[in-house]
């Protein structure tokens, strides 16, 4: 039986023992890393309606899902998978999604989120977080199809403030299969 460094106690010779010092002591810088590193906007409610870019990455940045071929994204299996549990994720919580590109190692897209979003009021209740719940359903979906976890553990969100940052973000969304070479998540 696995015990979780959240339960911070160490099984040793069959007898459960108190974490050393040391052992906390690390438990701790882990968690103040997490809080000081965390990838999203400290203090904006993520529960409500807003326009949202997101960009949700492969684990090591692995080529997982498919290959860019004369500027156009071609999907294998595990891509193909992909495209199908994130529309369903949108259309089960409510969420548009109007643009959206699946690369050989991540995933680009534009969310809507309206009052209208169907997460759980309980779920809500706990998290206050729309975009959070939406992101960890898509990667749980598709990990429960595929029958492993392709991802990394967060993902990366841009809150879109105005048109003129929706239009270069959708036109961005649109030639990253053509520009692909240049990209920021390129890799050989």
């Amino acid at each position: 039986m696995a015990i979780t460094l959240r339960a911070q106690i160490k099984i040793a010779g069959g007898v459960i023992a108190a974490p050393t010092s040391c052992e906390t002591e690390k438990v701790s810088k882990l968690k103040e890393y997490a809080r000081k590193n965390s990838l999203r906007l400290q203090g904006y409610d993520y529960s409500r309606a807003g326009v949202y870019f997101l960009t949700i990455c492969t684990k090591d940045s692995e080529m997982f899902l498919g290959k860019v071929v004369s500027g156009k994204m071609i999907l294998n299996d595990y891509g193909k998978i992909v495209e199908c549990e994130l529309l369903k994720t949108a259309e089960i919580l409510k969420v548009e999604i109007p643009k959206y590109v699946i690369m050989p190692n991540h995933v680009h897209l534009i969310a809507f989120v309206s009052t209208h979003t169907s997460i759980s009021t309980s779920s809500l209740l706990r998290s206050k977080q729309v975009i959070p719940q939406v992101v960890q359903g898509f990667k749980a979906a598709v990990t429960r199809r595929i029958g492993f976890s392709l991802w990394q553990r967060s993902y990366f969100d841009n809150i879109i403030n105005n048109e003129e940052e929706y239009k270069k973000i959708d036109k961005y969304i649109e030639n990253n299969p053509v520009t692909w070479e240049k990209d920021r998540f390129y890799c050989i």
